[in-house]
């Protein structure tokens, strides 16, 4: 800061740069290691027009002689701002407050009491396959460029429909055209109602009846917010397969198989073949006891058989982009469908020794052998072992 003070260093036009460098430092937008950037992040932390939104001033001149290597194109109109005697008292306040955010390091989107920027961060599996995550943005996302366009797989919670977009923009000029889901539940089809009216978007027969809804999840009394209802129907699938569809043929096919209930009643596993390469959604969300959503047609006594039928049926994968997790091995799932099935053998021990729900809970002990795995946390373990024992005493 100048010795003038902080007015003195707002007149001097220096904090815009600050902009452009904390942009290129903070972890926002499409980062692909390796890969080379469209464009600058920046812009998923602040544009031009939300800066001058909060200054309350017009459009400013076009920039001149400025540090544009730092600044992509929807800041570089700030870099030839600066505040004049003009502007008032009540904006300066305002731009003393911007100033402060700044020198903090943690300039966002709203600027001043606003929400926190949804930060996406890419991975590149292959040259046109990548997957897409977010602190707080619920389930993973695939992208798949083709030839004649994109395939979406997922769209995470409320809001992070428009950044996925976004981010996909600085990755190919190739249009959106197709969106799958891989099952209902709000963390992997919120998203949904950003996309444009002309993308298809495909799910399983059952998903599409859970998405008309949007229940409340089996051991929850409050259903998710439904985005659908609130935006009349936009976002809903527009086409729907029972057992199996293919997408697309050659190097840009992906193929969509339904083996049966499990995490909820409409699983599907998404397969791009070229790359041998799999999405499955929430029924394998990673080393852990899946959540089993009866309430949605899930089920724990048919989730062992489901997973097996889907490792012995598909073939020539070797890669699974995991729900929620990092990636996954084909020999992952073999593993994962025996966890469920030593797990299912464990409640049903314990249902016929007449033990309650909350005794066979207490009992319970992560198996030997499952390296990797993770504890359950109390509520989920209770829930599953509750569907279990719900579906043996056949209610």
């Amino acid at each position: 800061m100048p010795s003038g003070g902080l007015e003195a260093w707002l007149r001097g036009g220096t904090w815009f740069d600050s902009v452009c460098l904390a942009g290129s430092s903070m972890k926002r937008g499409v980062r692909v290691p390796g890969a080379p950037r469209r464009s600058h992040p920046f812009p998923y932390t602040t544009t031009a027009a939300a800066v001058l939104q909060t200054l309350g001033t017009a459009e400013p001149p076009a920039p001149a002689g400025r540090p544009m290597e730092w600044c992509s194109p929807a800041t570089a109109p700030l870099l030839a701002w600066r505040p004049t005697e003009s502007m008032g008292r009540e904006n300066m306040k305002r731009i003393i407050v911007l100033a402060a955010v700044l020198g903090a390091g943690v300039l966002s989107l709203g600027i001043v009491g606003a929400q926190d920027a949804m930060v996406i961060e890419v991975e590149q599996l292959e040259d046109n396959l990548y997957v897409l995550r977010g602190q707080g943005g619920g389930g993973n996302t695939a992208v798949f460029v083709t030839s004649g366009g994109v395939v979406v797989v997922d769209s995470k919670n409320p809001g992070w429909g428009q950044s996925i977009l976004d981010a996909i923009g600085e990755l190919t000029d190739n249009p959106v055209t197709t969106l799958v889901n891989t099952h209902s539940h709000h963390d992997h089809v919120s998203g949904n109602v950003a996309f444009p009216a002309n993308v298809d978007i495909v799910t399983h027969e059952v998903t599409a009846a859970n998405m008309q809804v949007m229940r409340a999840y089996s051991g929850r009394t409050e259903p998710p917010a439904n985005v659908f209802a609130d935006s009349m129907g936009r976002g809903l699938p527009t086409q729907t397969f029972s057992e199996r569809m293919s997408i697309g043929t050659g190097d840009d096919r992906v193929d969509l198989y339904h083996f049966g209930r499990g995490h909820t009643g409409g699983d599907a596993w998404i397969v791009f073949p070229v790359h041998g390469t799999l999405h499955s959604g929430d029924i394998f969300p990673g080393k852990n006891l899946p959540f089993l959503d009866a309430n949605n047609g899930g089920s724990g006594v048919d989730i062992p058989d489901s997973l097996q039928k889907a490792h012995d049926n598909i073939p020539g994968v070797d890669t699974i982009i995991t729900g929620h997790s990092t990636q996954m091995t084909w020999s992952d799932l073999h593993e994962y469908a025996a966890f469920n099935r030593d797990f299912l053998s464990a409640v049903r021990a314990g249902h016929a020794a007449g033990r309650s729900v909350d005794e066979i809970v207490a009992g319970w002990t992560m198996p030997e052998g499952y390296e990797g795995y993770r504890a359950p946390a109390p509520a989920g373990l209770t829930n599953s072992v509750q569907v279990i024992v719900d579906e043996l005493k056949g209610n």
